[in-house]
């Protein structure tokens, strides 16, 4: 399991729970100007998650893509004449812990999700939510489509 979230930090390097971005660093303006790629990556032992994922990515995501093992998405190449993103969710576990007035704060897990230009390395995310994946990933993924299908005709 330390294994996996390991792969995801290396995919993913540079993340920062901060709340604060800056909206050009949420979606990539020029995603879907000429060939682009998707890989969508998921995580072993959310199966819930990328249940949602590849759901919700079938239904509402139009454009070229493949979803990935992150154990698979390693071992990927660059493809050739293609603008190539990976997009993940991005977990942030809490463990529960004992309050100072002996009340107990169970553990909580918050989601982000993003894409990363494979040639760039740039990260493009939402901050940190908690609760609701399948509204994180729905929303991020409907305003990607947008984003691509307003790019579509450019080159």
């Amino acid at each position: 399991m330390k294994k996996i979230f390991l792969l995801a930090a290396i995919l993913f390097a540079g993340i920062s729970a901060s709340a604060e971005r800056n909206p050009a660093d949420t979606f990539p303006g020029d995603f879907r100007k000429g060939k682009t790629y998707l890989y969508v990556v998921t995580v072993p032992d959310y199966f819930q998650v990328n249940n949602a994922l590849k759901k919700i990515i079938e239904k509402e995501y139009t454009g070229d893509y493949e979803v990935l093992d992150v154990r698979e998405f390693t071992s990927v190449k660059q493809k050739s004449n293609v603008k190539a993103y990976a997009f993940a969710m991005i977990y942030d576990d809490r463990e529960g812990y004992f309050a100072g007035d002996g009340g107990r704060v169970g553990p909580v897990t918050n989601y982000s999700c993003g894409v990363k230009d494979m040639a760039t390395g740039k990260l493009y995310r939402l901050p940190y939510v908690g609760g609701n994946y399948n509204k994180v990933i729905k929303k991020y993924i409907n305003r990607l489509e947008e984003i691509r299908k307003v790019n579509e005709g450019s080159k």
